[in-house]
């Protein structure tokens, strides 16, 4: 693992590890039911910290009287957890193909919510492509593919596979069942139960890049956007995964290669401050922001040979006021330029 991949893994363990999480002891959890399968809980385990356990539900995934699997949930957030995940199922063989693993972790989400979480890992094998269309089918994001580390209860029981780790955001989600109802070559439109949405096809996630150089200028891109047919005053953004060879490209390492296309700078420090929705009535993207100190130019910037990208580099003492001149010309601003100037002052006012 190169260095580059330690800290982005050490940074994403990090960013879990504060998310939002309430266990004040375990619930009563009832039958969860769909109406094709059902849920019992069948065990409950306490956290054992020395090992980095946290505590967790066993369930029987039954469909009428038989029993055709199991689940498990697990509540909280630990660094084992980023290799092993939330959410465990098996399905047996007999049964499988029918979409139950799918069922089985929707059902689980009640309980995952019941204790204040708003984000699930699932891990799997890269080899287990069945466990790969689960996560996809749930509309879990590939973060990465990591390797285990030798202190890891797999490892030291002999695996020596890489696992996928997927990010499920359950915040908003329900048991409504995806129909994909149009697709192009990088989008498509689903619909949940009624409600229609657009998906990005082919990426495993999206970054924004608040790159600040060490004078105090923040760095912003201007390109002409069609569906507004305007230029657009942005943050340095891209994606993560969506380049030949990318699957599971971490979102540090596709930032610091969309910060150097499209603006020619390269950053000494880079860490993830913020992820949400960009547009959540209308699409599943998720935007994860980085801050972006000790900038070096090392290139011309500009974007692909697609782009036409303009650089600008403007005093955070002046930002405002030259947005508002900007706008008041004929461009759009990026709103998540104004959450960017947000989040440099909460960085700067946070050093020592």
């Amino acid at each position: 693992m190169s260095p580059n991949d330690e800290q982005d893994t050490r940074n994403e363990i990090a960013y879990y590890n504060a998310l939002p999480c309430v266990f004040d002891g375990f619930m009563d959890v009832p039958t969860l039911s769909d109406g094709v399968i059902h849920l019992v809980c069948t065990a409950r385990h306490q956290a054992i910290p020395e090992k980095k356990f946290v505590p967790s539900y066993d369930f029987a995934v039954c469909k009428g009287s038989e029993t055709i699997g199991k689940a498990g949930l697990r509540i909280g957030y630990s660094e084992g957890l980023y290799y092993s995940g939330h959410i465990h199922y098996r399905i047996d063989e007999t049964h499988r193909g029918n979409g139950y693993a799918v069922r089985a972790c929707r059902l689980l989400l009640p309980v995952a919510k019941a204790h204040g979480m708003t984000t699930l890992l699932i891990t799997n094998n890269p080899a287990n492509t069945a466990s790969r269309r689960v996560c996809e089918k749930l509309g879990a994001r590939l973060v990465r593919v990591a390797r285990l580390p030798e202190w890891h209860e797999l490892y030291q029981e002999g695996q020596r596979t890489q696992s996928n780790v997927f990010e499920w955001n359950v915040a908003g989600s329900s048991n409504m069942d995806k129909q994909i109802v149009w697709q192009g070559k990088f989008l498509q439109m689903a619909m949940r139960g009624t409600y229609e949405c657009v998906e990005r096809r082919g990426i495993s996630g999206i970054v924004g890049i608040i790159a600040v150089t060490d004078d105090g200028r923040l760095v912003l891109v201007e390109q002409f956007r069609p569906p507004v047919q305007a230029s657009v005053i942005e943050l340095p953004a891209g994606l993560a995964g969506d380049t030949a060879g990318g699957d599971g490209e971490s979102l540090e390492t596709a930032a610091r290669r969309e910060l150097l296309e499209e603006t020619g700078y390269q950053a000494r420090a880079m860490r993830i401050v913020a992820r949400g929705a960009a547009s959540a009535g209308l699409c599943d993207e998720i935007i994860t922001l980085l801050l972006a100190e000790g900038l070096t130019r090392t290139g011309p910037g500009g974007g692909d040979e697609h782009e036409s990208i303009t650089v600008h580099e403007v005093p955070l003492t002046n930002l405002l006021d030259w947005l508002q001149h900007r706008q008041t010309g004929g461009a759009v601003i990026d709103v998540k330029v104004f959450s960017a100037l947000a989040f440099v002052n909460v960085a700067r006012a946070s050093r020592p």
